[in-house]
């Protein structure tokens, strides 16, 4: 996932925006409503933006399945959250996983 992250105070500084993962529509078994997924720490000069790339695992989009005794895709339309905390959201978008 990319996003810009841009400073807009007078001072350098260091945030670190944060990517949830939400469940699909018809999830296979209980899922969290938003899943921390990834994470970058960036520094940023006045007025400085950067683009800030976070790769997703693919673990992050599966589910431990009993049945099968394995790690299994949740597939589907799942939302996708940039936030500075978990309920702080900047960004949001939805993500096809197939």
């Amino acid at each position: 996932m990319r996003f810009v992250v841009r400073n807009t105070g007078e001072r350098a500084g260091s945030d670190v925006p944060q990517v949830y993962l939400g469940p699909p529509e018809n999830p296979p078994v209980p899922m969290a409503v938003r899943q921390l997924v990834g994470f970058r720490r960036v520094t940023l000069a006045p007025g400085e933006a950067q683009e800030v790339t976070v790769r997703i695992d693919g673990r992050a989009l599966s589910y431990w399945s009993v049945e099968d005794h394995a790690w299994v895709k949740a597939t589907g339309r799942r939302p996708l959250y940039v936030s500075a905390s978990s309920r702080d959201l900047r960004l949001q978008m939805e993500i096809d996983v197939r």
